[in-house]
């Protein structure tokens, strides 16, 4: 969430920012969980009809919250809320965390590609998943898509042969 990563700046309102930032000076990175926490109660019923995460950053922009609200919250309702607690729950929700991180990671590489290739969706898709299973760091270069491919089209081999075939080939088919 670059909301929270950002300290909220930019995200919530100027007054509601620094008052956040003066907290956070003065308590610690506790204060940052206790006031997410405050913003998902404040705003649970928006943030549960919330289409998606954008809709919810609109939200937090336009100053929904109020200050008071938000800092009475966070310091009396979260008062118990630690950085050990928060590494607890961590731990218990990292695997399903990485898993959908991963998956939107996909859609993202998948839909930026869509319009720069005549591959339909679910082809990229497959491409993605095997490049993805074939490499240990999750990073799918042009080589790599070359290398599916060549597996799914064996002329693409002969054609990136000649390097000036390739080239003309490349700029017609990206």
């Amino acid at each position: 969430m670059p909301w929270f990563l950002c300290l909220f700046i930019g995200y919530l309102p100027l007054e509601i920012v620094l008052q956040v930032l003066d907290a956070f000076f003065c308590e610690g990175c506790d204060v940052l969980f206790r006031v997410g926490l405050a913003l998902f109660k404040i705003n649970h019923e928006y943030i549960l009809k919330a289409d998606d995460g954008y809709s919810i950053l609109l939200m937090m922009k336009r100053g929904v919250t109020i200050t008071d609200e938000i800092l009475k919250i966070a310091f009396e309702d979260f008062q118990s809320v630690s950085i050990n607690q928060v590494k607890d729950r961590r731990e218990v929700h990292k695997a399903e965390a990485i898993k959908r991180l991963d998956e939107n990671t996909r859609k993202d590489k998948v839909n930026s590609l869509l319009g720069l290739t005549k591959f339909s969706k679910e082809e990229l898709i497959n491409f993605y998943n095997w490049a993805q299973m074939t490499t240990e760091n999750f990073e799918i270069t042009i080589e790599q898509i070359y290398g599916v491919i060549i597996q799914f089209c064996p002329f693409w081999e002969v054609i990136n042969s000649n390097e000036e075939e390739a080239s003309q080939f490349r700029t017609r088919f990206w």
